[in-house]
């Protein structure tokens, strides 16, 4: 995974600009932490990547729209030629980044500002210190993080097509599934959320349905007249399943999540054929008893499936396909 991509990049005609990303502490809007971090790449990591002609990449600065955030990162830890960590703060998320490049043996490099005092680990490989505060240790910061960047540059241009660093599969093969997990989790939280409300609202109508008819019996209420409701639920249900199929074919496409995908929108739109019978059945139905039963015995169906969809939407539970 880690070959194929890689080793596409380092043809001749695809050196003037390699890729750089940058595991920083962010922080919130206007926080601390997040004007630090910008000075930072701004005066710092930017300078030199351009210097050393890698394209930075931070993941607030260059989103990718409708994305996952987390699948995002890991898939630039997989991807990116270099791996330029700020170890100031510590920072938990940059500290599992940084284990996550080191344990693909892909090149990183340590950006720490003075003071900072490193773990063990990380201590002992080398780091590039800083300080913002002096003018002169900008400059040099800057030509040293250029120096070691062009290095790697270096690395990557002459590097043999069969020497590109391979992933073992093991770790590949896990690294891929989390970052599958990444990018379905909060898509899948939306549609059980999506399924769970669709299923309160189906519950209330067939309620109203039973309690209508034992009461009112044998005036009941015409079932035809719960037709509209059933229907508002049955399009609200159309536009998210539409919804979840644009996903499916931009955000899983290029990994094996598709399949799995595509499972829980083929059960969708079995859900949603059976609400169109369901409309069709009250629309022939009388008033009598057994249509009543009928008619709940349906709704209940497809409450059943509709848990069953929400059931499946998490992505440990994901059948094989």
């Amino acid at each position: 995974m880690v070959g194929r991509k890689l080793q596409s990049k380092t043809s001749s005609d695809t050196h003037s600009n390699l890729d750089a990303f940058i595991a920083s502490p962010i922080g919130a809007r206007n926080s601390q932490i997040r004007k630090h971090a910008d000075c930072l790449l701004n005066r710092v990591i930017g300078p030199a990547m351009r210097k050393a002609r890698f394209r930075a990449r931070r993941i607030d600065k260059h989103p990718i729209p409708g994305g996952s955030i987390p699948a995002e990162i890991v898939n630039a830890l997989l991807d990116s030629h270099l791996c330029v960590a700020v170890l100031t703060g510590l920072n938990p998320n940059v500290m599992i980044e940084v284990g996550i490049r080191h344990a693909w043996d892909l090149p990183i490099l340590h950006l720490a500002e003075d003071g900072t005092k490193l773990p063990f680990d990380i201590a002992s490989r080398e780091t590039v210190f800083y300080n913002l505060r002096s003018t002169k240790r900008i400059r040099e910061t800057v030509n040293e993080l250029t120096r070691r960047s062009e290095i790697i540059r270096a690395q990557w241009e002459h590097m043999p097509p069969d020497r590109v660093p391979q992933v073992s599969k093991l770790f590949a093969d896990s690294m891929r599934r989390l970052s599958e997990k990444y990018l379905l989790d909060p898509v899948l939280e939306a549609k059980r959320n999506a399924i769970r409300a669709t299923c309160d609202e189906l519950r209330k109508i067939v309620e109203l349905i039973e309690t209508d008819f034992e009461r009112n019996r044998p005036d009941a209420k015409p079932l035809e007249d719960f037709i509209d409701q059933f229907a508002q639920i049955s399009r609200t249900l159309r536009d998210k399943t539409d919804v979840y199929r644009e996903i499916v074919h931009t955000q899983h496409k290029r990994n094996g999540a598709r399949l799995h995908a595509e499972l829980i929108l083929e059960r969708l739109r079995q859900l949603q054929r059976d609400f169109d019978r369901l409309i069709r059945q009250l629309q022939d139905a009388g008033s009598g008893e057994a249509d009543f039963k009928k008619a709940v015995s349906t709704v209940n169906s497809i409450v059943e499936k509709a848990e069953s969809i929400e059931n499946i939407c998490q992505f440990d539970r994901l059948p094989s396909v």
